[in-house]
């Protein structure tokens, strides 16, 4: 079970520094203009302005959604009880999900 735990930690430690490293590029405006990373919509697209524009105003979510699993991610393996690391493990990817504003 511990092996699991582990593994879980290191997902979440991963998803959540990614999660860090495009809010802080995107806040500083240093996040190249691509269809992979950052906002993607049509009109965050069509230039490097709006491109930046975008993702500066999404920075602050992101670096929330990045700092959110990285505190489960890096207490798991210290926590003696399976259960209570899976509790976390699932409250840090579900309540960025329900909080989140929908479009439209």
């Amino acid at each position: 079970m511990l092996a699991v735990q582990v593994i879980l930690c290191a997902l979440l430690l991963v998803g959540g520094i990614a999660l860090l490293y495009v809010g802080l590029r995107g806040w500083r405006g240093r996040l190249a203009r691509n269809r992979f990373v950052g906002v993607r919509t049509p009109a965050a697209l069509r230039g490097e302005e709006a491109f930046a524009l975008a993702n500066r105003v999404a920075a602050p979510a992101n670096i929330a959604g990045g700092r959110w699993p990285c505190w489960p991610g890096s207490r798991c393996p210290r926590w003696p009880r399976p259960r209570a690391c899976c509790w976390s493990v699932r409250s840090a990817w579900s309540v960025p999900w329900c909080c989140r504003p929908s479009a439209g």
